[in-house]
């Protein structure tokens, strides 16, 4: 079985509405695992590219079967 692991997992974005993805550090795919965010006041999470929404902290979250990874977003802007 393929372990799900990112690359990183502690992200911070001083600016609204910026996109960046969330690397995996497997041979899986972004588009095998299933992503959530936590609070999507804060960034919304897609295929594993996130876009920065609001100021705060939220957890970005990769399923894969019964895996899990997650990656905290700090978003510092007001």
């Amino acid at each position: 079985m393929k372990l799900l692991k990112l690359k990183k997992k502690d992200v911070s974005s001083g600016k609204k509405g910026v996109s960046f993805t969330l690397e995996l550090d497997c041979d899986l795919k972004p588009e095998d695992v299933k992503w959530l965010t936590m609070d999507s006041n804060v960034a919304i999470v897609k295929n594993g590219v996130v876009t920065t929404i609001g100021p705060g902290a939220t957890r970005i979250v990769a399923l894969y079967g019964d895996q899990r990874a997650e990656c905290i977003v700090r978003c510092t802007f007001k």
